[in-house]
């Protein structure tokens, strides 16, 4: 064990860390991750992986304090702005995710990362008309399974239902079957309701992108 090699150094510890990530003990790498910070503590490479950890633990509040000294350390790194919306959209603080991903956008052209995370963050804002605008320039760009649905629900959202069905069945042949695509669409089910979609409604839509699809 590296630990039993004298006083372990903060390199040591990133090392350990790095072999519990690898092996998918995410707790076990951010405790290794930690302490290496303590002994080194604006080593941008520990801290990176620490809010990294945080992330897939689903800590975002804990991953933000870790992006926010990156920031600090590294202030023109737009990967760094944008994992800090990503904390603020998963936080549920969407004005605040907002403001980041639009620096993004507004720093890096053509950015479709930024692209679509300004795109959902504004529906899940009921910001409809943003994200029209941001799945439109998406959809024109290589669009994946995901654009094309979620395009749909924003169409859907602002009643626009005959380019909503067109959005799901591009979805539907993205995804390369109904079922597949169905799948996808019930796992935004509560989003919808809670952005005013008439879940009654739903089954006369689906069976329309099937019956076109």
């Amino acid at each position: 064990m590296l630990t039993k090699k004298g006083n372990p150094t903060s390199e040591t510890w990133q090392k350990i860390g790095y072999c519990h990530q690898m092996l998918g003990k995410i707790r076990d790498a951010l405790d290794a991750y930690l302490k290496a910070d303590l002994m080194d503590e604006n080593n941008t490479w520990v801290l990176r992986r620490i809010a990294h950890c945080y992330r897939l633990l689903k800590e975002p509040e804990s991953a933000l304090q870790y992006y926010r000294r990156l920031e600090q350390l590294k202030p023109d790194d737009l990967n760094i702005q944008l994992n800090i919306g990503h904390c603020y959209l998963e936080l549920g603080e969407y004005a605040e995710a907002l403001n980041y991903y639009f620096k993004v956008d507004l720093l890096s052209q053509d950015n479709t990362r930024a692209w679509r995370s300004i795109a959902w963050c504004a529906f899940l804002s009921r910001k409809f008309d943003v994200a029209q605008r941001y799945y439109t320039q998406i959809i024109e760009n290589q669009p994946n399974t995901h654009d094309f649905l979620n395009a749909g629900h924003v169409e859907f959202c602002l009643a626009n239902t005959k380019k909503a069905i067109e959005m799901y069945v591009e979805a539907v042949k993205s995804a390369g079957s109904f079922n597949a695509f169905k799948s996808m669409f019930d796992e935004d089910l509560d989003e919808l309701q809670k952005a005013g979609i008439d879940r009654t409604v739903l089954p006369i839509i689906l069976d329309k992108v099937r019956y076109d699809g």
